[in-house]
């Protein structure tokens, strides 16, 4: 069977991968596991060991996130890292279940999945995922 990866459309255009903001108390495994859930609705989840990417970037509050950030005088451009696994489900349906953020979703194989991420970090993230997973097999 051909490895798929779950891409997510965000109501701002771009395509990526499920994540999110660690809460007090997580580890980032478990934040991991929660967005996933949060995000797409799947529950059959498994964490594969040996694979953690990071990267950071900035981006700029919006919505609701913007007029608190505002209201509490605080900056509205956001430094954020983001902690990337690799996991494995066996669930092909993906309910859009943060509609705040994702609009939509692909399961595409390598090649495809390459071509539709939208950030240069993330493509570097897929290749090196894609590279882990070749290995193990």
């Amino acid at each position: 069977m051909k490895i798929k990866y779950l891409i997510l459309h965000y109501r701002w255009g771009h395509w990526e991968f499920p994540r999110g903001h660690q809460e007090a108390g997580e580890t980032q495994q478990e934040t991991a596991l929660r967005e996933i859930n949060e995000e797409t609705g799947l529950t059959d989840i498994r964490i594969i060991p040996g694979f953690l990417e990071s990267h950071w970037f900035f981006y700029k509050a919006k919505g609701a996130e913007l007029e608190k950030r505002i209201e509490k005088g605080r900056g509205t451009n956001i430094f954020k890292t983001a902690y990337l696994y690799l996991a494995e489900t066996k669930t092909s349906e993906v309910n859009i279940l943060a509609t705040n953020e994702q609009i939509g979703y692909v399961w595409l194989e390598y090649d495809e999945a390459l071509k539709k991420v939208t950030f240069k970090e993330a493509k570097n993230i897929l290749q090196k995922a894609h590279d882990f997973l070749e290995k193990l097999s």
